[in-house]
C-alpha cells in the first residue's frame, strides 16, 4: 500500500503512450524533470492503449443487488438523461457525508446505487461506461486533494497526476500539482522549497533534488519530513526508460551520512528532530492522542492525592446544592455549588470560597463525588489545565494554558482554545506529580525541562533548537523562574521513551558549574544560539556586521541585545554623547546600552552580539522583539528572521529610530533616503521633538567623534564640568 496526498493506491499497470517531452541540453537534472512531470500531468491520453489495471474506486449497480450501496449522492448531469447502470454522458456524481443531507438522495429516486471501494472520496468527475469510469476522470477527496487519469473499466490506466486546491488571503483558489505517478514510481513535487522526491516503491531509498543539492536517502514514515541515512549524489543524466519516464542516473559522491529536512532543504539532526515533534504534539494534539490507553498501567502503587475528597452536604440555594471538599489544587477545604444532583454525570463544580484559587472543575463523575474522563479546572488567574482522570485520581499528561489577551486588551473567541497559550506540560501518576516536565517561557519558543520532581536541576532548551534543530546546546543547572543561577552547558544527544514520554538525554561540554546571569561580568562567555549560528565580520554597509553561520529559518530567534540596563529618564539626563550601541524598550521604559569601548570590540565583550547588526531601509531580513534569555531577569531584544536567511548572509534590521534621537550616522542615512523634511511622522531635524518650549536647546555637533574628543578634552585638560 501506498499513500500519497491522503490517497491509498495500489497500482499495476503498462505504459505505452510517448508524452511529447523532449528535453534540452543545457538544463539542469531539476529542470528537466520539472518539465517533464508538468507535461505528462496535462496530456489528454486514450485509456484503450492501456492494459487493464486491478484497483478501481467505485462502480454502479442496482440499489437492490448489494447491502452495501449507497444511494445517498447528489447526481449532476445531462438533463436529458438519468444515470443508469450502464451509460452517463459527462456527469459529476457528489457524496454526502450524511445519509440525510438535502438533496443526496439521487440513489431513492432512480433506483441505482453506488458501491464505494474507498470511503475518503467526496466528488467524481467524468463519463460513465457500463456503469464504471471510462476516459478521462477527476476522483476529489475529503482532504482536499484531487487526482487526475485515464479510467478503462472503472480502474486506472494511466499517469496519475495529484493535486491539491489552495485558497490564498484573497480566497481565491488555485489548483497546484504536488505529484505524479507513473508505473511504480512516484514523483513528488515540493513546492515551498522548489524540489522533487522521487520513490520507486514504498521499500526503496527516495531521491531528493533540487537545483542545489541532489542526495539519496531512506524515507521514515513517522517524521513526514526528514529524509534518514542521507548521502549526496551526482547525477549524470535523466535517462528516458520504457514508456517514455524519466529517470535520474547517479553515483554516490562521497560516504557522509546525514539526515536531511525536506521543508528547510537542510542538513539535520534526527535525535533533535524526534524531541521537537514530540514537544509540537505536546503543544498541538488532544491529549487523548497521549492516554488513548492509561499512561502507567499499574495503578497500585497510589500515594497521589485526589482530585476532591471529604465531600461534605451543606444545603441548597435556589437550584443548586452547596458541598464543601478538599481539593487537589487548593489544598485544603473549600465551599463550591452545582446544579448536578447527587453529583454523577456531567458536572460543573463551582467554587465561591473567597480564598480558592479555583473558579470552576468540569468534568464527568461516574458515580458520587468520583471524577472519570477527560477534566477541565479553570483558575481565578486566567488560568486552565486539562487533564484525564481515572477513577478521581489525574493520571497522565497535565496540561497548564494561561488566556492571552490581543493588543487592544480585549480576548476573542474563535473557538474554545483559540486564546490560549501553553504554559507547561507535567506528567501525574494517580495524583502525584512525577515528572518529567516541559514548560513553556511566554514570547519565546524557548521552554525549560525537568526530569524528575526530586531534583533542582533544570534544563533550558532554546528557542533555535525547537524552530531549526540547528544547534544542540542548552543551558543545565539551577533556576529561579526562567533565570539560569549557576550551571554547565550541555549537548543534547539522544532520547528515551518512558511511558509514551519522550525524554530527551544531554551529554556536560562543562566539567565545573559556572555562573551564567551576570553576561558583563563574564563578557567572553559566548551565548549558546549565537556560538551556533552567528559571526561578525567585515560588513558591506560598513565596519563590521553580523553573519549567519548557518541557514536560518524563518522564525527563529538567533541573536539577542545584552548590557547594562538604565531607565529612559536617567538615560534623558546623562551627558550630550550617547553610546553608539544602545536600543530603547518602552514596554520596560529602560534602555540597553553597551559602552563604545565593549562594544566595537569582540576580545571585551561577545555576550550577546544584536549590537552588531546593521541597519537598512529596505533590504531587512530580521526585526527585533522583546523576550526571555536566561542570564537575564527580565526581558531583552532578540532577533528574529523575518524570512529564511542562507548561509553567509548578513544580518539586517530596520532600526526604528526617530530621527531627532538617533546617532549622526543613521541621520546622514535618512536624509539621503528620503528625499523632504518629514516622512513618516518622523521629522528631519529637531523640529517638535526633543525638547520643551522654553528649554535650551543642546548643541550639536554632527561629528560625533569629533564632538567626542572635544568633551574628553573639556573634562580632562580644561577641567570643565559635563553638560547636563
Amino acid at each position: 500500500m501506498e499513500s500519497f496526498g491522503g490517497v491509498i493506491l495500489v497500482l499495476v499497470f503498462i505504459f505505452h503512450i510517448n508524452f511529447g517531452y523532449s528535453k534540452e541540453k543545457d538544463q539542469s537534472p531539476y529542470i528537466q524533470l520539472e518539465s517533464w512531470i508538468k507535461t505528462t500531468s496535462s496530456i489528454q491520453t486514450n485509456s484503450d492503449n492501456y492494459t487493464k489495471g486491478t484497483i478501481k474506486y467505485f462502480e454502479t449497480i442496482f440499489c437492490d443487488e448489494s447491502s452495501t450501496s449507497i444511494w445517498a449522492y447528489k447526481y449532476v448531469g445531462p438533463k436529458h438523461k438519468k444515470l443508469t447502470k450502464l451509460n452517463a454522458d459527462v456527469m459529476s456524481i457528489y457524496l454526502s457525508p450524511k445519509v440525510n443531507a438535502n438533496g443526496f438522495d439521487y440513489g431513492l429516486k432512480s433506483g441505482v446505487c453506488l458501491k464505494l471501494y474507498d470511503d475518503s472520496m467526496s466528488q467524481i468527475f467524468g463519463t460513465l461506461k457500463n456503469g464504471q469510469l471510462e476516459g478521462r476522470g477527476t476522483i476529489y477527496f475529503i482532504n482536499g486533494t484531487y487526482i487526475k487519469a485515464n479510467f478503462f473499466q472503472g480502474v486506472i490506466n494511466s499517469a496519475i497526476s495529484y493535486y491539491k486546491r489552495e485558497i490564498d488571503e484573497y480566497e481565491q483558489g488555485s489548483d497546484i500539482l504536488t505529484g505524479l505517478r507513473v508505473n511504480n514510481y512516484f514523483y513528488e513535487i515540493l513546492q515551498n522549497n522548489k524540489a522533487i522526491l522521487i520513490r520507486e516503491n514504498i521499500e526503496k531509498d527516495v531521491i531528493f533534488l533540487n537545483s542545489n543539492i541532489s542526495i539519496k536517502c531512506i524515507k521514515d514514515e513517522n517524521y513526514y519530513d526528514i529524509l534518514m541515512r542521507c548521502k549526496e549524489i551526482n547525477i549524470q543524466k535523466i535517462e528516458t526508460i520504457e514508456n517514455k519516464q524519466l529517470i535520474p542516473i547517479y553515483q554516490e559522491t562521497n560516504y557522509e551520512v546525514f539526515d536531511f529536512d525536506i521543508m528547510r532543504s537542510s542538513k539535520t539532526n534526527i535525535v533533535n528532530y524526534a524531541v521537537v515533534d514530540f514537544i509540537y504534539k505536546l503543544k498541538h494534539q488532544p491529549l487523548s492522542y497521549f492516554n488513548k490507553e492509561s499512561i502507567f498501567t499499574d495503578l497500585s502503587l497510589n500515594n497521589g492525592v485526589p482530585i476532591i475528597s471529604d465531600l461534605r452536604y451543606l444545603g441548597e440555594v435556589e437550584t443548586s446544592t452547596i458541598y464543601s471538599c478538599f481539593n487537589l489544587f487548593d489544598g485544603h477545604n473549600q465551599t463550591f455549588k452545582t446544579s448536578t444532583r447527587n453529583l454523577i454525570g456531567h458536572a460543573t463544580l463551582k467554587f465561591i470560597s473567597n480564598d480558592s484559587g479555583i473558579a470552576e472543575i468540569r468534568g464527568i463523575l461516574k458515580k458520587r463525588g468520583i471524577f472519570h474522563g477527560n477534566l477541565k479546572i479553570i483558575l481565578k488567574n486566567d488560568t486552565e489545565i486539562e487533564a484525564i482522570a481515572e477513577d478521581n485520581y489525574i493520571n497522565g499528561l497535565v496540561r497548564t494554558f494561561k488566556r492571552v489577551d490581543n493588543m487592544d486588551g480585549k480576548v476573542y473567541y474563535g473557538s474554545e482554545d483559540v486564546n490560549f497559550e501553553i504554559m507547561g506540560v507535567e506528567k501525574y501518576r494517580m495524583g502525584k506529580k512525577t515528572g518529567p516536565s516541559y514548560y513553556f517561557i511566554p514570547k519565546s519558543e524557548s521552554l525549560i525541562f525537568k526530569r524528575d520532581e526530586t531534583s533542582d536541576e533544570k534544563v533550558y532548551i532554546p528557542s533555535a533548537l525547537i524552530n531549526s534543530t540547528l544547534t544542540t546546546t542548552c543551558y543545565q543547572g539551577k533556576f529561579i523562574g526562567n533565570t539560569l543561577l549557576e550551571g554547565i552547558l550541555v549537548s543534547m544527544t539522544g532520547f528515551i521513551t518512558e511511558d509514551k514520554f519522550i525524554i530527551p538525554l544531554f551529554k556536560p561540554l562543562q566539567s565545573e558549574s559556572q555562573s551564567h546571569n551576570e553576561p558583563l561580568v563574564y563578557p567572553l562567555l559566548e551565548d549558546i544560539v549565537e556560538h551556533d549560528l552567528v559571526y561578525v565580520n567585515l560588513s558591506s554597509v560598513g565596519g563590521e556586521g553580523l553573519f549567519a553561520k548557518e541557514d536560518i529559518p524563518k522564525g527563529t530567534i538567533f541573536a539577542y541585545y545584552g548590557g547594562y540596563r538604565i531607565s529612559i529618564d536617567e538615560w534623558e539626563a546623562l551627558s550630550l554623547t550617547y553610546p553608539e550601541y544602545w536600543i530603547k524598550i518602552m514596554e520596560q521604559n529602560e534602555i540597553i546600552y553597551l559602552p563604545d569601548e565593549l562594544g566595537m570590540d569582540t576580545s571585551r565583550y561577545k555576550a550577546t552580539l544584536a549590537h552588531k547588526i546593521n541597519h537598512s531601509f529596505e533590504n531587512f531580513n530580521s526585526y527585533f522583539k522583546l523576550t526571555s534569555h536566561p542570564k537575564y531577569k527580565s526581558m531583552i531584544p532578540g532577533v528574529e528572521a523575518l524570512t529564511f536567511i542562507p548561509k553567509g548572509t548578513e544580518i539586517l534590521c530596520f532600526y526604528n529610530d526617530y530621527f531627532y534621537e538617533s546617532n549622526p550616522w543613521f541621520q546622514d542615512l535618512w536624509k539621503q533616503y528620503y528625499d523632504d523634511d518629514e516622512k513618516n511622522d518622523h521629522a528631519i531635524g529637531l523640529l517638535g521633538y526633543g525638547s520643551t518650549p522654553g528649554e535650551p536647546i543642546k548643541p550639536m555637533l554632527s561629528d560625533i567623534k569629533l564632538y567626542k574628543e572635544f568633551e574628553n578634552y573639556a573634562l580632562t585638560v580644561l577641567k570643565l564640568s559635563a553638560f547636563v
